[in-house]
């Protein structure tokens, strides 16, 4: 969803590449939301993916076959 010339909330589902994905987004484009897959990433990507998002601003919390971060 893009408000104001900005992305408010990006949902990203890309059989097993969403972590390389999110890592590639510009740091102006990343969203207030953003809703990821993480069912098959390995814990080790996984943690390192949610510090990653962690010190861009974003609260972590795993739902399930997803992950939901928040600004």
């Amino acid at each position: 969803m893009v408000k104001d010339n900005e992305v408010v909330i990006l949902i990203i589902d890309v059989e097993g590449m969403d972590g390389e994905l999110i890592y590639a987004i510009n740091d102006e484009f990343l969203p207030e939301l953003l809703l990821f897959e993480s069912l098959h990433m390995h814990n080790q990507y996984y943690d390192n993916l949610c510090n990653y998002l962690t010190n861009k601003g974003y609260s972590i919390i795993k739902s399930g076959w997803n992950t939901i971060c928040t600004k």
